[in-house]
């Protein structure tokens, strides 16, 4: 009886602190970038002119 006991605690203690599927401890926010992250990578690539990067920043505070 008292095994019983005992499975049903394990099983209960695991559907409370099981791991989420799929997003392994990352939430939502995490996992999507943040535009000015995106903008900085891109500067630091390369990819965009200093003129280009300082623009794009200023657009995107305004958004905000």
């Amino acid at each position: 009886m008292m095994f019983i006991g005992i499975i049903a605690l394990v099983a209960i203690l695991y559907l409370i602190f099981r791991p989420e599927r799929g997003n392994h401890g990352i939430s939502s926010h995490d996992m999507r970038d943040d535009p000015l992250e995106i903008l900085k990578r891109r500067y630091a690539q390369g990819d965009i002119s200093q003129e280009d990067f300082f623009r794009m920043k200023e657009e995107l505070a305004r958004r905000v």
